[in-house]
């Protein structure tokens, strides 16, 4: 007993000194890149501890960047259209996130939907919310994104900080937060009883466990801690942002033209001057077509080694 109160002593007190140095490093170390790039792991790196709650025990999902979209885009729309603040758009998404795990996750727990087969299903929900995203461009800004404006008044009030040191604090925070979810669900009876089912189902449902309710209170736990990180990965408004997109708005990158793109005009040679090809004759023969993507000019060039050709004025 007293070895085994002296390495959770140690354990606390480890714990408590890396606690303490992750504080204390962006007070010491103010690079904005780096701290950057450890806000971005924090994030991720609770994006994951959701992930695995799921994953340890054999619900391997595919699905988790819906949830994720899901909680960024509701939050920010609700920001950009109604003037809901973030303090209640976060509450807001996560709910949403986690009714559509349980509309998804229901019918699959109860008809036994598992492996390989569920595997598909939640890399089908993913796909879905990517083109549902994709097609209402006109509100969610499809593949260009969308980034929440940027408030005038409390920038607490919008969740709008400028300072990385913050953000970074924020992140840890955040992380931290799902390490102490992950072993509340670690040191509960339904891990013990999704062991049984992740071993044989058959037998664990004869044993007096509930199947469905245990997959789904993991899997909605799962989906809510997802559907907040979303709203921790969207970018920091910003006027370059603004003006890029309404620049491209004219074309869609998932290669979907749009009403407002302007045609590209280019210069045509003029393929009747024989000086240009040397092997003389028709050179229509010596062309062959370029190009061919949606949205991209066509072009022509010769089928040998290029040869300079000077425009003629003609137009298309």
């Amino acid at each position: 007993m007293m070895g085994q109160g002296m390495i959770e002593q140690r354990r606390l007190a480890a714990w408590g000194i890396g606690l303490a140095a992750l504080v204390a490093l962006p007070f010491v170390y103010r690079d904005p890149y780096h701290l950057h790039i450890l806000v971005l792991i924090l994030i991720w790196s609770f994006a994951y501890t959701s992930w695995s709650m799921m994953g340890r025990f054999g619900l391997v999902s595919l699905g988790h960047g819906g949830f994720m979209g899901i909680g960024a885009y509701v939050t920010a729309l609700l920001w950009n259209h109604l003037g809901v603040s973030p303090w209640i758009g976060i509450p807001v998404s996560m709910v949403a996130a986690g009714a559509l795990a349980l509309i998804v996750g229901y019918p699959c727990f109860r008809f036994r939907i598992t492996g390989h087969y569920f595997v598909l299903v939640t890399l089908a929900l993913s796909g879905i919310v990517l083109q549902v995203i994709t097609a209402t461009r006109d509100y969610t800004g499809g593949s260009l994104g969308y980034t929440p404006n940027r408030t005038s008044g409390n920038k607490l009030l919008a969740l709008q900080f400028d300072d990385k040191i913050t953000w970074y604090l924020i992140a840890l925070g955040v992380w931290l937060f799902g390490i102490v979810v992950w072993h509340w669900v670690d040191r509960s009876m339904s891990r013990y009883a999704l062991e049984a089912i992740s071993e044989d189902e058959d037998a664990a449902a004869a044993a007096g466990v509930d199947v469905t309710a245990e997959k789904l209170k993991i899997t909605l736990l799962s989906a809510l801690d997802d559907g907040a990180c979303g709203r921790d990965l969207l970018p920091v408004p910003d006027v370059h942002h603004a003006r890029h997109r309404q620049r491209h708005r004219g074309i869609a990158p998932d290669g979907v033209r749009s009403h407002r793109r302007r045609p590209v005009r280019l210069a045509r040679p003029d393929l009747r001057r024989r000086d240009h090809h040397p092997a003389g004759g028709n050179p229509s023969h010596r062309l062959r077509h370029q190009g061919g993507r949606l949205g991209q000019p066509r072009l022509w060039r010769a089928a040998g080694p290029f040869h300079h050709i000077p425009s003629q004025g003609h137009p298309w």
